[in-house]
């Protein structure tokens, strides 16, 4: 029913552990590998992986949407999910996913919370909940959309419905920049079906610095680089992603003259959070001649801390390793939004056993 894919880079140790933590739980679903490595870390990928692994190689110079797309056209089961090589997703949380999408026809995918984490000698490190914004599930595909908008939150590594994971990522690959061919796949999937988030843990999200530039990924970053080039490609996304809305979903909740002018006030609330005032004048500074030096991002994992009153250390069946779930994840705001319980903890442990990089 369900392929797992990993998409991979010069990263085969990574890569060749989640395989390993998924098989040794005794997933049922089949795994495939999209690796775009160079030749030498491809080669050490096949040497780390199992001797079975399905390994598919792409050019190294292939662009994400160019690879996932190729990816998902390998497969033909009805359920898809795209699996990062540097975090690690749960067998169990998977096996809900898929039976939520079974069990709800109209939804088009499905996850859980995605928490921060590192791992420093034996311990694991969990230190917050990053996503949980709540299902996605209103009739209406313009207020599905509505709701991304207003706490965006990518739920692009969930468990897909194929046929719509085929979809938005062929529309996806449209725009120029990652930023907005993400944004196109969630607002694609939203308007195709409701998104439901289950009160599991779905993945921890590793230490690895991402391989593409802050330009490239982040809104704000990437007005900073070249605020013109910005405008030009939300431009090509938002008129693609208008004309799909037009052509495809034919809402009636929006007069056709309104919604170019709607979906820009939908994309200013969901930009607006990521803008920084303070930075923006030290870019202009810069600009105007201020012999300031670049703006560079802090580092995402910096060590393990000290263990504080109200953390909770979890021991492994392996010696000497632990699992520190700190306050900011058991007591995890909003409350009302985010339940993570004893037996997901200690579920969660358990599998955690079986991971080693």
């Amino acid at each position: 029913m369900l392929t797992i894919i990993i998409p991979t880079r010069n990263r085969p140790n990574h890569c060749a552990a989640i395989i390993r933590f998924l098989t040794n739980q005794g997933t049922p679903h089949r795994i495939v590998v999209a690796d775009s490595s160079d030749p030498a870390e491809a080669e050490l990928l096949r040497t780390a992986c199992p001797r079975e692994t399905v390994i598919h190689s792409f050019p190294t110079e292939i662009g994400p949407a160019d690879k996932y797309m190729a990816a998902i056209d390998l497969i033909d089961t009805p359920f898809a999910v795209l699996v990062p090589d540097d975090d690690i997703t749960f067998p169990h949380a998977l096996d809900r996913c898929l039976a939520y999408l079974i069990a709800h026809p109209d939804s088009m995918a499905a996850h859980g919370y995605i928490l921060d984490f590192g791992i420093q000698d034996h311990t694991f490190d969990l230190v917050r909940v990053r996503w949980f914004t709540p299902t996605i599930g209103e009739d209406d595909p313009l207020q599905r959309l509505y709701h991304l908008t207003q706490r965006y939150q990518p739920f692009f590594w969930a468990v897909f419905r194929t046929d719509a994971f085929r979809t938005a990522l062929r529309h996806a690959r449209i725009p120029e920049i990652i930023l907005f061919q993400e944004m196109t796949f969630m607002a694609t999937s939203v308007l195709l079906g409701k998104v439901a988030r289950l009160p599991c843990v779905y993945s921890l999200r590793g230490m690895e610095e991402s391989l593409s530039l802050p330009s490239q990924t982040h809104p704000f970053f990437a007005l900073l680089d070249d605020s013109e080039a910005f405008f030009e490609h939300y431009a090509v996304y938002r008129n693609a992603l208008a004309a799909f809305i037009e052509s495809e979903i034919r809402p009636t909740s929006c007069e056709p003259s309104q919604l170019k002018h709607a979906l820009n006030l939908m994309h200013a609330v969901a930009f607006a959070p990521a803008f920084d005032r303070g930075m923006t004048n030290y870019t202009l500074q810069r600009l105007l001649g201020e012999p300031h030096p670049p703006v560079t991002l802090a580092r995402q994992w910096t060590g393990v801390l000290p263990i504080e009153k109200e953390d909770f250390v979890g021991q492994s069946d392996h010696t000497g390793r632990r699992y520190v779930w700190r306050r900011s994840v058991l007591k995890a705001e909003p409350l009302d939004e985010i339940t993570i319980t004893s037996d997901e903890r200690d579920t969660v442990n358990k599998s955690l056993d079986h991971y080693k990089l």
